[in-house]
């Protein structure tokens, strides 16, 4: 039921005045007639919710859930990877649909249209890239990026046009797009509960409980795709979590008798003394009870650290070493082989462990990402650029070639600045 609204345009929000507003609304209807208020997550908002159940302890003060939830988006969007994976998304939308020449020739390819995104509400760019991904959507951008009516205009031909082109060809950012719809799916089923009529207060807990879970089940089920024995192992032999008895959890201890198993070929005789040495190495014994064997810089560096401590216990400290080599994929091994150079060029030789203090202050996300644009373009890992001489088309069944002809300057800034003027069409002189 609605009882009215009020004008606040020429007032300070604060919270004392927001509470006002809603002291004489509840006095209307009569505090015992009122459960509860729903607001946003602002501060002045905050303020007079709880000024609201101070006055009436009765009546609860409850936060929107829709605010929550796009706040929750928020804080996903801000993840760095994730956050350029959404800039490039929205600048494909907006190019697309800023220009209603382009727009036309997109409807043309598909049926569907694109979700442009909305700056306050995050919710809508995660939206917008579940939109992207459907079926008539993605034929449609690819189909228009190569289609000749496209690439004759001459907005065809800007920096931002072969940017928006290199995004939508590329595979790199159509399988991020996908990981970050799968996580947020969850999100947005709850978020669309609180707009539907009836009471549906009582189906959020659940809904919220199953979001968690399918987000913990996209985490957990790639961790076991990962996970393997000798994580465990590297997890026990690790100096800085020794205190911790790694191997008191039953994941952990598991995966660490399967490496003893594994690595002593079933010799109990081996078996016996990994396990002895183990002891003395959990308890702080002989060599292990040295003070300079806990100075936590040291314990930084395990293998080094049982190259010099680890005489004693022999067959334990090569099943550490052993453990410690790290598989990568192959962008880690591209990016670690020219990070290595990198450093060595600089620096000279110097042997580097890894650190959780390094891990911490290193932003590997922006490092990582910048070499795979660098390495895209170079073509190593995948062609993200189209080539810049020809485009070749299938059209009912026969090959059409046309030429992209170079560009000057001037087209470039006539077609950045919002892409105000109308393109012209490029046609290719017949030569005969």
């Amino acid at each position: 039921m609605f009882l009215r609204s009020v004008d606040t345009s020429c007032e300070y929000k604060s919270g004392e005045y927001i509470f006002g507003i809603l002291k004489d609304a509840i006095l209307d209807v009569g505090p015992e007639n009122v459960v509860q208020v729903c607001m946003d997550n602002a501060t002045n908002c905050i303020k007079a919710g709880s000024l609201v159940e101070a006055e009436w302890p009765h009546i609860f003060f409850t936060r929107c859930t829709c605010h929550c939830l796009d706040l929750l988006f928020e804080d996903i969007g801000n993840i760095t990877w994730i956050k350029s994976v959404l800039e490039d998304a929205q600048k494909v939308v907006v190019f697309v649909t800023s220009k209603p020449t382009i727009l036309a020739l997109f409807r043309k390819f598909s049926n569907k249209d694109l979700v442009k995104p909305a700056p306050t509400r995050f919710a809508y760019m995660f939206i917008m890239l579940s939109n992207m991904l459907d079926e008539r959507v993605y034929n449609g951008l690819r189909s228009l990026m190569v289609s000749l009516e496209y690439i004759r205009k001459k907005v065809a031909r800007t920096q931002k046009a072969e940017y928006v082109s290199n995004v939508i060809l590329s595979a790199f950012f159509w399988r991020n797009v996908k990981e970050i719809v799968a996580i947020c799916a969850p999100i947005l089923k709850v978020l669309r509960l609180p707009d539907r009529e009836g009471a549906t207060m009582g189906l959020i807990y659940e809904l919220t409980d199953r979001m968690v879970e399918e987000i913990k089940a996209l985490c957990i089920n790639r961790w076991n795709m990962l996970h393997s024995p000798l994580h465990a192992a590297a997890y026990v032999l690790h100096l800085i979590w020794r205190e911790k008895c790694p191997d008191s959890d039953g994941e952990v201890n598991d995966g660490w008798m399967d490496v003893q198993d594994r690595y002593t070929n079933g010799d109990l005789k081996k078996q016996g003394a990994l396990f002895d040495e183990l002891d003395i190495y959990k308890s702080c014994s002989n060599t292990f009870s040295r003070p300079i064997t806990m100075d936590p810089d040291r314990m930084q560096h395990p293998i080094k650290w049982w190259e010099t401590f680890g005489a004693n216990t022999p067959n334990l400290q090569k099943l550490a070493i052993c453990a410690a080599p790290k598989k990568y994929g192959k962008l880690a091994y591209i990016h670690t082989n020219l990070r290595l150079a990198s450093k060595i060029k600089e620096r000279g030789f110097v042997k580097m462990e890894v650190t959780l203090d390094m891990i911490e202050k290193e932003k590997d996300d922006d490092r990582l990402l910048k070499l795979q644009d660098s390495i895209e373009e170079q073509g190593s890992l995948g062609a993200r650029t189209m080539p810049s001489t020809s485009h070749t088309h299938e059209e009912e069944g026969s090959s059409i070639e046309a030429e992209n002809p170079t560009h000057d300057e001037e087209d470039d800034d006539d077609d950045d600045d919002g892409y105000e003027e109308e393109e012209e069409e490029y046609v290719e002189e017949d030569d005969g």
